[in-house]
């Protein structure tokens, strides 16, 4: 059967949809205006619904789909067509998807101003469901209620059981969710969901939750390509993109800025074995207002790749002015420019920490800044002094569950780390906690390799205007292409060794001198050559061939061949 409806209008309809379509039908309607009241349209088995020039609005329905219900392998398309102002107890607010049903939205068609109770404010998507969507947009739509409880996810969108998204040149403003993600939710296997030149403005993850735009799970795969993220929020993590369980998001040629997040992750948020790779984008005025990560938090082993990007004047309120990284996650940075990126406490432009690992290639680091900035409302911890401040650059420090297996690490190669300021270690900060180093005595609780090619200079903290070292770090230098070595003026090792010992400064632990050479002062950063030779025949206290310094005494040494060799050894307390 094929029909159309021309010019039409429907108004107040009460007991139900407003029109069915199904049985292989075929259905056009042009120019025509659908005010539902408790239900709109309703399209399924194998049948074609085409909607031109409409509008459907005003819509309560108690059941799914208040605007547009598909399933059963239907086929929709929306040609500058309206959906406005519907709503649903259950999830999507305009358009509940199941079924293999397809939805082609296109030519200015919108979703504006729709919500649902329990997810998917625009539209949802589930069991092989489709939306291709091109020049279209979809505002101000919310998921969540006064009766959702733990639900609302997905403001405009949300996804799952191998639904399939694809959306070009869209808008996606205003939205929110009262659960994760402001304009997506998606937990979808087997499919990609795809962005292409798309605007993500404004949108809000709301009341403690993650990913003020889009929140990807259960091993999504999310691919983005030259789109805009900004001015999107979350309360807790990731203002801009959340990926979680396994889950696997790339972004390409993306402008992210301006986007805010409570506590971790600015913009972006890494955790629970999920992967991002970010490619040939720029990232700048992120704010991570309350804790770390201007531009991402990476944690729980998460893996974040970043390459041939820009990231600059973003914030961590306390800790990773760019990014923080922790507990078994992994950051790879190559080929990217990182500056201006500040931080309060710890890691101007990257933190590391609780085993967490970096690797820096090919970038630099430049302008970066550990100091005193505004505090938060809600951050109750002690003022931070200007003197604690470490790693203007960037900061490694602790190792999780004392295990040395899993020391935090932090490698270099041809990098530039300069003009970068701190109160300490103005480039570089390698900083176990005295907790952890007492768990694990003379094990590396830190790792930092500075590679070929690698240069700090310009850099500014006392002590250490490049590197600032405290005991249980191991600092490994090229010793052909890095322009420190251990021996470097600004290079600072914080360890105070004892009298007869001298600092290792590779593994920044304390060493006692080769027998029979003593040293008698005690204090931080002593070499090998401050190791003196005790004399060969000396006897001790006024001998007779030689009196020794104080607090030497005279032992009668080894036997030879020429008798007993008296030597000098180092007083003890005993004695």
């Amino acid at each position: 059967m094929q029909a159309e409806i021309i010019n039409g209008t429907f108004t107040d309809n009460d007991i139900g949809s407003v029109l069915r379509v199904f049985g292989n039908s075929s259905v056009t309607i042009t120019g025509t205006r659908i005010k539902a009241g408790t239900g709109g349209i309703t399209a399924g088995n194998r049948c074609r619904l085409l909607l031109i020039n409409s509008t459907v609005a005003s819509v309560d329905s108690d059941v799914n789909g208040a605007c547009l219900s598909a399933s059963g392998n239907a086929k929709v398309m929306l040609v500058n067509t309206s959906l406005r102002n519907c709503s649903s107890r259950r999830s999507g607010g305009a358009i509940p998807a199941a079924d293999a049903a397809v939805i082609n939205m296109t030519q200015n068609s919108s979703i504006t101003d729709c919500s649902a109770e329990q997810g998917g404010g625009g539209f949802s998507l589930t069991d092989n469901a489709a939306m291709l969507a091109s020049d279209s947009s979809f505002i101000n739509n919310t998921a969540g209620g006064p009766d959702s409880q733990d639900k609302g996810r997905g403001g405009a969108a949300m996804l799952s059981l191998y639904a399939s998204l694809t959306a070009t040149n869209c808008l996606w403003e205003g939205n929110q969710a009262r659960m994760d993600g402001g304009v997506m939710a998606a937990e979808v296997q087997q499919t990609t969901v795809t962005f292409t030149n798309c605007t993500f403005q404004g949108n809000t993850a709301a009341s403690k939750e993650v990913g003020g735009a889009i929140r990807v799970g259960s091993a999504t795969q999310l691919l983005v390509k030259g789109s805009r993220f900004f001015s999107n929020s979350a309360p807790m993590f990731a203002g801009a993109i959340a990926a979680t369980a396994s889950s696997n998001v790339t972004l390409v040629n993306v402008d992210i800025y301006n986007n805010t997040s409570g506590s971790m992750g600015g913009a972006l948020g890494v955790w629970n074995s999920a992967h991002m790779l970010v490619q040939d984008s720029n990232m700048w005025g992120n704010l991570a207002d309350c804790w770390g990560g201007g531009v991402a938090a990476v944690f729980n082993e998460g893996v974040l790749n970043i390459s041939r990007s820009n990231l600059w004047n973003n914030t961590g309120r306390q800790i990773g002015g760019a990014v923080s990284a922790w507990h078994l996650s992994q950051v790879d940075i190559s080929a990217c420019n990182l500056s201006g990126n500040a931080a309060s406490r710890r890691g101007g432009a990257v933190r590391v920490a609780d085993s967490a690992t970096l690797v820096l290639r090919d970038s630099i680091l430049t302008g970066n800044h550990v100091g005193r900035l505004e505090r938060c409302q809600e951050d109750d911890s002690p003022p931070n002094r200007p003197n604690t401040s470490c790693g203007g650059a960037i900061f490694v420090g602790d190792t999780s569950e004392g295990r040395p297996e899993f020391a935090s690490k932090v490698e270099l190669v041809n990098t530039i780390v300069a003009s970068n300021s701190a109160g300490r270690g103005g480039g570089l900060c390698a900083e176990p906690s005295a907790a952890t180093s007492s768990a694990m005595p003379d094990k590396a609780k830190v790792t930092v390799l500075l590679g070929d090619n690698t240069t700090f200079e310009y850099n500014s903290g006392s002590p250490g205007s490049d590197v600032y070292a405290l005991a249980a770090a191991l600092l490994s230098m090229s010793p052909g292409g890095s322009n420190l070595n251990s021996s470097s003026s600004t290079v600072h090792w914080n360890v105070s060794c004892g009298m007869g010992t001298f600092l290792d400064p590779v593994r920044g632990t304390c060493v006692e001198c080769a027998a029979p050479s003593f040293i008698l002062e005690q204090g931080a950063n002593r070499s090998t050559t401050q190791c003196q030779r005790c004399p060969e025949a000396a006897e001790c206290f006024g001998g007779a061939v030689l009196v020794a310094k104080p607090k030497f005494y005279h032992t009668h040494g080894v036997r030879n061949a020429g008798g007993s060799v008296p030597t000098c050894r180092l007083d003890t307390p005993t004695r």
